[in-house]
């Protein structure tokens, strides 16, 4: 079980390092991309209909959106990971399942807090597909890129800002107007997957159990947020994560 592991992780890591020919597949499986936190999603009107059709909006990965997968499981922050992502993942899972897509095995590509979202996925995906009669999907592997298994302190901070009465409300409406939520609905609860990403409930998240074999990459320093996030979490990090 270990050498097939580290074949296939050995095949993945030879087929990424192979000049692009615009073709999606990776070592010959079929990529499904998991998009990173969409801050704007809690004012979206019609989500599911909105966040299954969507393609580019995740501008952090545009070179696996654009024409590198063959699939997405695609979900809204608006939502918490264990509720209302877990059912939309599993929606276009049982797809996917349907018509075959991963009958010879497929390669999940996840950004940021994709990660998270996965991990969750594939520790249930068996439970919850075989209860509808449907076989689970195939995952050789998974490829995350800068992934939020570990939470962020950003994600922290800004709870705490919401859920406290010691900071003033033109700090509160600032903080809104980032997130793309107004005054009126700016509490606690509207924050959804963002209180999944706090380091705590992040991490235990992350550990659920799977055997899927991880590819994990990650850059420090000048993506998503510059000199402002480098104020506002320490070390090195991912622009966020």
């Amino acid at each position: 079980m270990i050498h097939k592991t580290l074949l296939h992780i050995m095949t993945i890591l030879f087929a990424l390092l192979l000049p692009s020919t615009g073709i999606a597949k990776i070592a010959g499986y079929n990529v499904i991309f998991i998009h990173g936190f969409i801050p704007y999603d809690p004012i979206i009107g019609d989500r599911e209909k909105h966040v299954l059709k969507r393609r580019i909006l995740d501008f952090a990965a545009p070179f696996w959106v654009e024409n590198h997968t063959e699939g997405f499981l695609n979900w809204s922050a608006a939502d918490r990971i264990e509720d209302g992502i877990a059912k939309l993942v599993v929606k276009q899972a049982k797809q996917y399942s349907a018509n075959g897509l991963c009958h010879d095995g497929c390669v999940l590509v996840t950004h940021s807090t994709g990660d998270l979202v996965a991990r969750y996925f594939l520790a249930n995906q068996k439970e919850w597909l075989e209860k509808d009669g449907y076989e689970p999907l195939k995952i050789i592997a998974t490829i995350d890129f800068g992934g939020a298994g570990g939470g962020t302190d950003i994600a922290d901070k800004l709870v705490n800002v919401v859920d406290s009465d010691y900071f003033p409300l033109p700090l509160k409406l600032a903080l809104g107007a980032i997130l793309g939520l107004d005054r009126d609905i700016f509490d606690y609860q509207d924050l959804g997957a963002l209180l999944d990403l706090q380091k705590s409930k992040a991490r235990s998240i992350a550990n659920w159990p799977n055997d899927i074999p991880r590819l994990r990459f990650s850059g420090s320093g000048k993506v998503l947020g510059g000199r402002l996030i480098k104020m506002l979490i320490p070390g090195a990090d991912d622009g966020v994560v």
